[in-house]
């Protein structure tokens, strides 16, 4: 796994989503991934290719910085096309427990799987992809950054997610088939705890709580927001 922006190992990171969606991956022992393209932000899909790679119309004013060769301009087109569609898993760094959070992310039964960056790339049982983790900045995207730093960035308009985020590089390019692709896990080893929403009653929370401790013998508390 390949680390960069200063996420390391052992930082906490976790998710939140919906209650049925974690179900589905204890029951299954499969993580759902989407690919880029399919986020509501555009510029996940396709980076604004003026600012990823600097062009100058005749007659003006050429950049301070050196111009790409065109072969190269034609490698980062190239690797932008393809990469729109690799899988990724979002996560934020933010472990405050706070209900904006929960209203960003989650309905009314929501869930927080908290985790570390090591445990959630040790419980996928995948050996064809190539995993790239870091923490996303928010200052836009621009040529001089290189283009894994443009993949872990973002506008400042998202700053509020502290995100982190996966990438899983396919090793063998394959046709693309689906939205998301399914990754077989492990999930005692990617979940260390699941936190309910604060939104949801507390007489149910108490009840989910004890089934899910039962059940998949993970531990689970009930929000404080």
């Amino acid at each position: 796994m390949h680390l960069v922006n200063g996420i390391e190992e052992n930082t906490p990171i976790c998710r939140y989503t919906e209650l049925d969606y974690l179900l589905q991956m204890l029951e299954e022992e499969t993580y759902r991934i989407s690919r880029k393209e399919t986020f509501e932000d555009k510029c996940e899909g396709s980076f604004p290719t003026n600012r990823v790679i600097p062009v100058s119309a005749v007659g003006k004013h050429l950049p301070p910085q050196p111009m790409q060769n065109t072969d190269e301009c034609l490698r980062i087109w190239r690797s932008i096309q393809r990469n729109r569609y690799v899988p990724t898993a979002c996560w934020t760094h933010n472990m405050s427990d706070r209900l904006s959070m929960w209203k960003m992310f989650t309905s009314k039964y929501g869930v927080c799987i908290k985790s570390n960056v090591h445990d959630v790339a040790a419980s996928f049982k995948i050996n064809d992809y190539d995993i790239w983790c870091g923490k996303i900045t928010y200052d836009g995207y621009y040529a001089q950054k290189g283009f894994i730093a443009n993949m872990f960035s973002k506008r400042s308009v998202f700053s509020e997610e502290t995100e982190c985020r996966f990438y899983l590089f396919e090793c063998n390019e394959t046709d693309i088939q689906t939205p998301f692709i399914k990754v077989p896990i492990m999930p005692k080893t990617m979940i260390n705890e699941i936190v309910l929403s604060p939104l949801i009653a507390h007489t149910t929370a108490k009840l989910l709580a004890e089934m899910l401790q039962v059940t998949y013998k993970i531990k689970t508390t009930i929000s404080n927001s």
